[in-house]
């Protein structure tokens, strides 16, 4: 079955060898799986039965071998439905001591005899190794009882309670210990659409009971509220959401480990394999802290063409968003629940303060061949989620884009952005984080043609200055980028471009430049795509990459790429 058979570690856990799988060269043994199955259906819509049966073997490399059954029926009688689901596995392995035995059994019931739809449920899980060392768990158990009263379906009022506990065992010197106890309520509202608007609100109270240990209770609640009304032209949505647990203090570095050698830049983002210059280790340490975090997030896109589309008042678009979250530790709840001004940026209490200010407008949508975006862009957060690098971060950017569409076929963009940029953060030895305050002014013109379809020609031309307040190093970047799309025949297709830029960089002796600043002197990037489109669901893709930095040698990234869609 090619292209459609994925092995993963969890592929291995109804065998029993989710522990096994593991281990790091399992993956790359030889599996040989066999399964029969017979199924038998019965009865109509309000009397019916279903039962499958299912017995497979499966045998990984020379000595591991496993066996699985498992029975699943599906019944309904009247107003009652119900399912249930029973397995049974074993494995063994002659060389590397392995003993296992995997039961799992799912039994749901409900009832729908009016308004009111009743249910209740019984999961249980057991697996045992006979074979593990003495100084680890030789298995474990899992029961858990649901019951839940909920609306019938299709009701325009939908909701739903529910309380569910679940009890978890060890195996440890042949005898079973209890590890947790849990009890979780939760309840769902969902109110039909009354005019334009519509709310869902659910929420989870959980209840872990630790012997021994330190009891964890965490609440969740979350409201989305949302609404369409066309004769305005307005569409939103409002989220709330309140998230009271306990949250680990870790420990977080950012390394740096040589050029092209790690996957992250330096703030710790991810950039690809070995495509940035940084590592990150993140250490969890053994503190807990209880915190309450509170989330909103408004999005408001508005069409003002009731104001008439021909009108320069009128052919406009807005979105707006707005989000704000607070992650804290104080006792004071109540100020935190509704924002209270110093609760988001609080010094002592916060463990991570953000809020972000998005917004967009589109303007001359009553000009055919003219268009004009508008853009601004806030973002301040105070980040304390780390023991060795609490930071401030700070940016906010301005952006004007006007295209003009002389033809169906050219165009012609101009684009100047301001962007200011600051991070605030306690430096040390250990960590490559260094703070930043950054002014880039940027602008560009660019001219593109489409000869055909999916044919395209393009030449950008770019000015951008960057000015460091805290190091003190000014650079000035002048780039040209030309481009093309050309599609050979029905199923090749060729993409590729190269950008050139000069940079000059003013550096006081000893400072570091942040590190996207650009490498001072000439700097080339090029990059070419040839693709082979197999069929409607596979795609083969040679790529090339290459960047020359200032007196650095050429760097070449060549991969062969395929992508499936099922």
């Amino acid at each position: 079955q090619p292209f459609q058979l994925a092995r993963d570690v969890f592929r291995y856990d109804r065998w029993g060898l989710g522990a096994r799988a593991r281990r790091e060269t399992f993956l790359l043994g030889r599996d040989v799986e066999t399964e029969v199955g017979a199924g038998f259906v019965t009865g109509e819509k309000t009397r019916r039965l279903d039962v499958q049966a299912a017995w497979g073997r499966l045998d990984h490399g020379d000595d591991l071998s496993a066996r699985r059954l498992k029975v699943t029926g599906d019944w309904r009688v009247g107003f009652a439905r119900g399912v249930s689901r029973w397995s049974e596995a074993q494995s063994e392995d002659l060389i590397d001591p392995l003993d296992v035995y995997r039961r799992e059994q799912t039994h749901e019931v409900s009832f729908e005899t009016g308004p009111v739809v009743p249910s209740a449920g019984l999961v249980r899980e057991r697996y045992t190794d006979a074979e593990a060392a003495a100084d680890v768990a030789a298995g474990y158990r899992l029961r858990t009882w649901r019951g839940a009263l909920a609306s019938a379906s299709g009701a325009a009022l939908n909701w739903r309670l529910g309380f569910e506990r679940g009890l978890a065992d060890s195996l440890r010197a042949g005898a079973w210990r209890r590890e947790r106890d849990s009890r979780t309520a939760s309840w769902r509202l969902g109110t039909p659409i009354l005019g334009g608007m519509r709310m869902q609100a659910d929420g989870v109270v959980r209840d872990v009971r630790v012997p021994g240990g330190r009891d964890l209770t965490t609440r969740l609640a979350k409201v989305q509220l949302s609404g369409r009304w066309d004769r305005t032209g307005s569409d939103w949505g409002l989220i709330y959401g309140v998230d009271n647990s306990r949250t680990e203090v870790l420990d977080r570095q950012v390394v740096y480990i040589g050029e092209r050698e790690g996957d992250y830049n330096q703030n710790g983002d991810f950039v690809g394999h070995q495509l940035g210059d940084f590592n990150v280790v993140t250490v969890g340490t053994d503190s807990l802290v209880a915190t309450t975090e509170v989330t909103a997030d408004l999005t408001w896109r508005q069409d003002f063409g009731f104001l008439g589309r021909s009108t320069l008042w009128g052919g406009w678009t807005t979105f707006t968003r707005v989000t704000a979250r607070s992650r804290s530790r104080t006792d004071d709840v109540g100020r935190l629940l509704r924002f209270a001004e110093d609760t988001i940026f609080d010094e002592d209490d916060t463990v991570l303060g953000e809020l972000i200010l998005r917004q967009e407008a589109t303007l001359l949508r009553h000009l055919k061949h003219w268009d004009l975006r508008l853009l601004y862009d806030y973002n301040q957060a105070l980040d304390r989620q780390y023991a060795t690098r609490p930071e401030r971060r700070l940016r906010h950017q301005s952006q004007a884009t006007l295209s003009w569409n002389p033809s169906t076929r050219s165009s012609l963009c101009g684009r100047i952005q301001r962007t200011d940029e600051a991070r605030a953060t306690q430096e040390s030895p250990y960590s490559a984080n260094r703070s930043y305050e950054v002014l880039t002014w940027r602008n560009e013109l660019q001219w593109s043609l489409q000869p055909g379809a999916g044919n395209r020609l393009a030449v950008a031309l770019d000015m951008i200055r960057r000015d460091d307040a805290t190091s003190g190093v000014t650079q000035r970047e002048f780039g040209v980028k030309p481009s093309i799309r050309q599609k050979l025949e029905r199923r090749w297709s060729v993409l590729g471009e190269v950008r050139w830029y000069q940079v000059e960089s003013d550096e006081p002796a000893g400072a570091l430049r942040p590190f996207f600043f650009a490498v001072p002197g000439v700097n080339v990037e090029a990059s070419s795509r040839l693709s082979w489109e197999q069929s409607a669901l596979m795609t083969v893709t040679l790529a090339y990459f290459g960047r020359k930095q200032g007196e650095r040698g050429w760097q070449h990234d060549v991969r062969l790429e395929s992508t499936a869609r099922f």
